[in-house]
């Protein structure tokens, strides 16, 4: 028994010690005047010391096969945030209107939610209906203006998603890439959980918990990234047919503008990718 109990106790701190562990991150001082660096330190310092989940960094070439391992895992849920940059501006964004952190946040911010506050909002929110609320955006009549005819696509081709967050734009894997792990089994909180979104046309948090929760029950998308202005989801069921391919793709056209507007130029577009592939992107200006 205490051979077996020994035994265990090894391999768990084996396990343990080849783990991935939390890069150190600097800000970046080389445009600072040297009068305002130690500041600048300090703020640094405090905006990542706020920012309360446990973070894991990985070579950007591997962060998929780590993300399939720490989901597995049941530790809480995996977000890939991608580089320093994105890691820093997602956690400025965590506590911007907080003046503990930012002792010259503006006095007319939103103030800081808990993420218990944002569920609780979002638990009365009903999806897509609360789209007609969203000052930005188009209303449901005006998508009909982007749809195109329908455009076919071949299916995707197996393998991991290419995932726009660990790699730079010539398609480098990033040296390291950072992920989160948020203490909740449901993916679809975590926009609760980072206070995400809220700016320009992007949707308040409650919007997003409320959206994801229905894709989780409809076609069991699971949130995979979540950078500073990018969302990418994996899911288990893609449209039955080419009406309801139209119909998610009308809204998620609502929701997020940006991935036709800037991306595929029209709903029909979006469409015909809906039937083929089983991973989402959103992207907001």
């Amino acid at each position: 028994m205490i051979v077996h109990w020994l035994r265990r106790l090894l391999t768990a701190l084996g396990s343990r010690a080849t783990s991935p562990t939390a890069a150190v991150i600097r800000p970046d001082l080389s445009r600072v005047p040297a009068s305002r660096r130690a500041e600048v330190v300090a703020t640094h310092a405090r905006m990542m010391a706020a920012l309360p989940y446990e973070r894991i960094t990985v070579p950007g070439a591997q962060a998929w096969d780590h993300w399939l391992r720490l989901r597995a895992a049941g530790r809480g849920w995996p977000i890939i945030v991608g580089d320093d940059d994105a890691m820093e501006r997602l956690a400025e964004h965590y506590s911007l209107s907080d003046p503990a952190v930012f002792p010259g946040a503006l006095p007319d911010m939103v103030p800081t939610l808990a993420p218990s506050e944002i569920l609780r909002e979002a638990e009365g929110l009903r999806f897509p209906e609360i789209m007609d609320r969203w000052p930005d955006g188009p209303d449901e009549d005006q998508t009909g203006v982007m749809e195109d005819d329908w455009e076919d696509f071949p299916p995707m081709p197996d393998g991991p998603p290419r995932l726009s967050v660990v790699h730079d734009h010539n398609q480098k894997p990033y040296a390291r890439v950072h992920i989160l792990l948020i203490p909740t089994d449901q993916g679809w909180q975590v926009p609760a959980y980072l206070r995400w979104g809220g700016w320009n046309e992007c949707p308040p948090p409650e919007s997003h918990v409320a959206a994801l929760r229905v894709w989780h029950e409809k076609y069991g998308a699971e949130l995979i990234v979540l950078c500073n202005d990018t969302m990418e989801l994996r899911v288990d069921r893609r449209p039955a047919d080419k009406a309801e391919a139209w119909d998610l793709a009308r809204n998620q056209y609502r929701y997020c503008r940006d991935i036709v507007d800037q991306g595929v130029g029209t709903v029909g577009a979006l469409a015909g990718g809906l039937l083929q592939t089983p991973y989402w992107f959103f992207w907001w200006d």
